[in-house]
């Protein structure tokens, strides 16, 4: 039930976001809330049903400290709290930044960077390797899952070799245009209107 609440607070966000549009407006959050719809999916995906399937007992007998548990703590750590943690940052900026230094176009490239290097990494390498390592732990046991021999496998060395593709695309699509973003926008942030122990109730005319 975790992802639940979350996944309706996305729900009703994505519904502002089509009648402000409908109205021929301008959403100013629209990156803010697209990485708030990436937690959410990574959310239900990788804690809700990859955490569920690999809690299961029966599962987790085999599994456990498998490249399996990593494909859910990957899935649900980075997208889930790394996603939201930058729909917030971005929420925040939002309203710091000086709009005519906005740019949507880097966003949207560290957006698709940081969640297709994330999904190919999940999918095109830890997933393959845990299904096989479970599977051998199911059949030959545990320790010939974990040993030496195991990550010498043929397999095993290509998709370990072939992780360097995701990383690569999340570092340098994701994480790269994400930070040359806020420093490149930080000189433009807005003037401080209210200073240092200032009363802002005194500043707005309001006598308490």
């Amino acid at each position: 039930m975790e992802p639940v609440p979350l996944i309706t607070l996305v729900v009703r966000g994505l519904m502002e976001y089509r009648d402000i549009s409908k109205q021929g407006r301008q959403f100013s959050y629209k990156w803010p809330m697209y990485f708030l719809v990436a937690a959410s999916f990574w959310n239900f995906l990788g804690a809700g049903i990859f955490g569920f399937l690999i809690n299961l007992p029966i599962i987790n007998f085999y599994e456990h400290g498998t490249y399996l548990t990593m494909h859910h703590g990957h899935t649900a750590m980075f997208g889930t709290y790394g996603m939201l943690s930058i729909a917030l940052l971005l929420f925040s900026w939002r309203g710091l930044v000086e709009k005519e230094y906005w740019r949507d176009g880097i966003l949207k490239l560290s957006f698709w960077g940081l969640n297709g290097g994330l999904f190919l990494l999940a999918f095109a390498t830890l997933l393959p390797v845990g299904s096989i390592q479970t599977w051998i732990a199911f059949k030959e046991g545990y320790w010939v899952a974990r040993s030496a021999d195991f990550f010498e496998k043929g397999i095993i060395v290509f998709l370990g070799t072939f992780r360097i593709i995701p990383d690569v695309i999340i570092i340098a699509l994701g994480v790269v245009p994400l930070a040359y973003f806020l420093i490149t926008t930080y000189p433009h942030l807005r003037a401080v209107e209210i200073k240092d122990g200032e009363s802002v109730w005194e500043r707005l005319g309001i006598e308490l």
